[in-house]
């Protein structure tokens, strides 16, 4: 099994690579159906799932002249418009993105923006998401 390493992970959307951006995580959640029933001896069955969602958030150093990456993600924040073209690179050429080959309403919502300003640092910046309809894995 090969390991992946992160160096050459990264955020892009349609307009190109999201500038200054160092990290990036999510949480694909999958609620199971659990119900005990009769004569089980007293172990929950798992039944299916029944409702799956995913989020996360993306970090770097903030930079404002980045205006297809950075700018973007921000103007969506703060409109409220869900994303159809934010890809989330795990390598050069794996990524996750909103599924709409299979559901036309699947989006990524931009919800927090979270901006950290520090004397001794540089100021940093990060994204909080979450998906609207399902997601996909890519290898082209």
């Amino acid at each position: 099994m090969a390991t992946t390493m992160g160096r050459l992970a990264k955020i892009v959307t349609s307009s190109g690579t999201v500038a200054n951006m160092y990290s990036w995580s999510m949480t694909v959640a999958n609620d199971l159906v659990t119900q005990s029933v009769f004569d089980d001896d007293g172990w929950d069955k798992v039944h299916g799932s029944a409702v799956k969602s995913y989020s996360g958030s993306m970090e770097g150093l903030m930079d404002k002249d980045d205006t297809n990456g950075q700018v973007y993600l921000d103007t969506a924040a703060l409109a409220g418009t869900g994303l159809t073209d934010v890809w989330l690179y795990v390598n050069a050429t794996d990524y996750y993105k909103p599924d709409t080959a299979s559901n036309d309403e699947a989006v990524m919502y931009i919800g927090n923006v979270e901006t950290t300003v520090v004397t001794e640092d540089v100021i940093r910046i990060t994204f909080d998401y979450q998906g609207s309809g399902p997601i996909i894995f890519v290898q082209p």
